[in-house]
């Protein structure tokens, strides 16, 4: 496993590095997609708040997929039952809570997530500080 988020990290930052740093030629679509290739330290420095916010999103999957947040939900699921509910609707989230293909389902969605998005967050953050370690020379 952790040869595989090492693997994910240096592909996205090796593939980031080198589309911004112009030895390969991609074709882009978007506005602003030209100013990240144009290089500089304002690109440099939207990578690294790419890379943030991909962080910050797995770090959020991995909490909830350790059950922290689930005494918050079970807590808005009891305030949303002040509020009038039809019976088939609580048989049908009851059922849906039961199911167990569909938990294992979303568990295995949220790992994937927060492991995705925290390893491309990294390569991210590696790229742009190379980047700028190697524009400040």
């Amino acid at each position: 496993m952790l040869l595989r988020t090492i693997a994910v990290t240096g592909l996205a930052a090796g593939i980031t590095w080198f589309i911004c740093n112009g030895s390969v030629q991609a074709a882009v679509v978007g506005v602003g997609a030209v100013s990240v290739l144009q290089g500089g330290q304002e690109a440099a420095n939207r990578l690294f708040l790419y890379g943030m916010l991909a962080l910050v999103i797995g770090a959020l999957a991995y909490v909830r997929n350790t059950g922290f947040f689930a005494p918050l939900s079970k807590g808005l699921t009891l305030l949303q039952g002040v509020s009038r509910t039809s019976r088939s609707l609580q048989r049908e989230n009851e059922r849906l809570m039961q199911d167990e293909e569909l938990q294992s389902w979303k568990l295995s969605l949220y790992r994937g997530l927060s492991w995705y998005s925290a390893s491309i967050g990294g390569g991210l953050v590696l790229a742009s500080t190379v980047w700028l370690l190697q524009t400040a020379n």
